[in-house]
């Protein structure tokens, strides 16, 4: 390659860096590789972005995803070619049910070289399928007005679509012949004012003329209302209209714990009451989000069969985890509620009692169970007004019966629920704890999910503001919830099959601090001095 090739090869990504910036992305985490080494460079020279190091290409996707639900904007990935490319799979996925922008930058070896027993050289056109919701392959060539306009093209649309209609992953890769490696009197403009677009209008529909809104009325003034919000970002309108609406006799709101909105009488305890008790099902449900993190509501909105099931979102795609969604509602949530909630408000409506922690199921007699125990005390000793991650399998599910907790004390909750894998959850809460260094993050694990991404402190970025909480109960603890008794005879190797590891040592080499708690010894005064340390730390509390 001449010296003017390789001129106009980074000219032309110096352009690709300016519309990336232009467009909205403004952090970027980088994985060593060689031949990713043109949109390393171009990214780095910039000085446009705030840049991450992080050598494992899965821990980075994660972490990238972390920065991306922190902040709620595009978040770049670059990766050389081959497997490493292949290691941003499970995040990608997680980011395309969550509805996360990651923009995925991968550089490649060029056609030729595919298939030819040449290093780190896979197929990595469509690599990541359905899901992604944008692929751009561009040329090898650089030179010429035609590979130009291709080239912006796939960085407008991929821009575009990373953030709208409906957010999530895209990917870029980049084929790159030897040599790339900038040479040294390399000079490079990047114009930030090189773009120049405006966000697609937010929906904004005549809720008058809606006939289904007609009906749904007509069923509320008649019976009952569910109004159920799921997972995802709102705006912060939200828990102020649904204040007014848990307050109507008639009307019951139900709050996945990973909704982030907190309001005092909201039916926390509905997961508990509705596998245990007769409840009679609502006339009509208004719903809100994506996943629902309680089984028991999904199962019985599906028998249920509410004769009148709207769905209110923002974006395209409609997922119906219930099967009985009959209207799409396509609107910012809480411009739909600010229009409906005066129409069903009786003037001089006096609020219930207010629900308290006393109310709801006791964890020690409800569970009899150890873990849970400690689930409770745990729960009611985090700092007011932190940022709560937790793992899959058995974590999270303690949020189902003891959300009033968490909701007391205002206090923010976040998993991977887009494919609910074990995978990268204690990536993504560095990366989030990166993005909000202003906030007290803790993160609760299980053994089995901790060790699983443990790689997720081999790099520089994890902040003192960082609490990992490990559950030790000898791995698969969720499997013996699941089947109500463990695994089928002989095959308990298959569903705990993690040797065990040291936790200390593990701490102690990524240099954090440690302590390790029986469950007699776990106790709000414990909990709260280990919480006040003012540095990043590990605390071990194994469940016998």
């Amino acid at each position: 390659m001449s010296n003017q090739t390789l001129a106009t090869l980074f000219a032309t990504l110096a352009g690709v860096v300016a519309r990336a910036r232009a467009m909205g992305a403004t952090k970027a985490v980088l994985s060593p590789g060689s031949r990713s080494v043109p949109l390393a460079y171009s990214i780095i020279k910039s000085a446009l972005f705030q840049v991450y190091h992080i050598a494992d290409e899965r821990s980075a996707a994660y972490f990238a995803l972390g920065l991306a639900k922190a902040c709620q904007e595009p978040v770049i990935l670059v990766c050389t070619s081959g497997t490493a490319a292949y290691n941003y799979a499970p995040a990608v996925s997680e980011a395309y049910f969550q509805h996360i922008p990651l923009w995925v930058w991968t550089a490649d070896r060029p056609p030729e070289a595919i298939g030819q027993f040449e290093n780190q050289a896979i197929f990595q056109d469509n690599l990541f399928g359905k899901h992604v919701r944008y692929f751009g392959q561009m040329p090898v060539d650089y030179a010429g007005e035609d590979n130009q306009r291709l080239i912006y093209k796939h960085v407008q649309s991929a821009s575009l679509l990373c953030q709208y209609p409906t957010p999530g992953p895209v990917h870029l890769n980049f084929p790159f012949r030897e040599p790339f490696y900038p040479p040294n009197d390399l000079s490079l403009n990047f114009d930030t004012g090189l773009v120049s677009w405006a966000e697609p209008l937010e929906p904004n529909p005549n809720f008058e003329f809606d006939p289904y809104l007609g009906l749904l009325m007509n069923k509320v003034s008649k019976g009952s209302l569910w109004v159920v919000v799921g997972m995802g970002s709102y705006d912060s309108g939200m828990a102020d209209e649904m204040q007014k609406l848990a307050v109507i006799p008639g009307i019951k709101v139900l709050l996945d714990p990973l909704s982030n909105i907190h309001i005092q009488n909201a039916w926390n305890g509905y997961d508990h009451d509705l596998g245990h008790k007769d409840i009679p099902p609502p006339n009509a449900v208004i719903s809100f989000g994506n996943q629902f993190l309680s089984k028991n509501l999904v199962g019985y909105l599906r028998n249920g069969k509410p004769e009148i099931h709207c769905h209110v979102q923002k974006h395209m795609d409609l997922a119906d985890p219930i099967g009985g969604i009959g209207h799409r509602v396509f609107a910012e949530p809480a411009a739909f509620l600010r229009w409906f909630v005066p129409k069903v408000l009786p003037a001089g409506i006096q609020a219930e009692a207010h629900i308290t922690r006393e109310d709801l199921p006791n964890g020690r007699s409800y569970w009899e169970d150890p873990e849970m125990v400690v689930a409770e005390i745990l729960l009611s000793a985090l700092p007011r007004g932190c940022v709560l991650h937790m793992a899959n399998s058995t974590p999270v599910r303690y949020l189902l019966l003891y959300q009033q907790i968490v909701s007391e004390s205002h206090i923010l909750t976040y998993a991977n629920r887009g494919t609910s894998g074990i995978d990268g959850c204690v990536s993504t809460a560095c990366g989030m704890a990166a993005a909000w260094p202003d906030r007290g993050h803790v993160l609760i694990v299980g053994d089995m999910a901790m060790v699983y991404d443990s790689n997720a402190l081999w790099n520089t970025y994890v902040a003192d503001n960082l609490k990992i909480v490990v559950i030790n109960n000898n791995g698969g603890g969720i499997f013996k919830r699941i089947r109500n008794g463990g695994a089928p005879l002989g095959m308990e190797q298959y569903f705990s099959p993690a040797p065990k590891v040291s936790f200390e040592h593990l701490a102690a080499t990524f240099g954090l601090g440690y302590m390790a708690l029986g469950p007699e010894e776990v106790n709000a005064q414990t909990l709260g001095d280990w919480f006040g340390q003012k540095e990043k730390g590990i605390l071990e509390i194994r469940i016998d």
